[in-house]
């Protein structure tokens, strides 16, 4: 700013605004990319459970995206369901390599969407 203040030379800061705004827009489309292929993936790997524990692990999953990171007890709070119910769709999500254990803070496990995170974080994957 203080050579385009200088020289008057707007034409030069427009080109580098315009340019650092298209790269933004294209990363943030590639992320985007990333996390609807992602986020296919992951439904294509519980779309075979039986209807009612599919119920249960879709809302936990759609919780999930907005929630990367959770523990059992607050997300049944959040979706007003039962620990258990919680419980049993966070395995599902576990063995299915969706949600991986990431800590443990007191007695409650904390969970994390670690693909999801990653693309967030643009970190490699594992």
């Amino acid at each position: 700013m203080t050579e385009v203040r200088r020289t008057g030379d707007y034409e030069q800061w427009v080109k580098f605004f315009l340019q650092a705004f298209a790269e933004s827009a294209e990363d943030a489309i590639q992320t985007i990319d990333k996390l609807t292929a992602l986020h296919d993936k992951s439904l294509s790997s519980i779309a075979n459970l039986s209807n009612r524990q599919r119920l249960n692990v879709l809302k936990v999953f759609s919780y999930l995206e907005a929630n990367p990171i959770i523990d059992i007890q607050k997300t049944a709070d959040a979706l007003a369901l039962s620990y258990n119910t919680v419980a049993k769709a966070v395995a599902v999500l576990k063995e299915k390599g969706i949600l991986k254990q990431t800590s443990k803070k007191g007695k409650a496990k904390i969970y994390s969407y670690v693909e999801y995170l990653n693309i967030l974080r643009k970190t490699p994957r594992n």
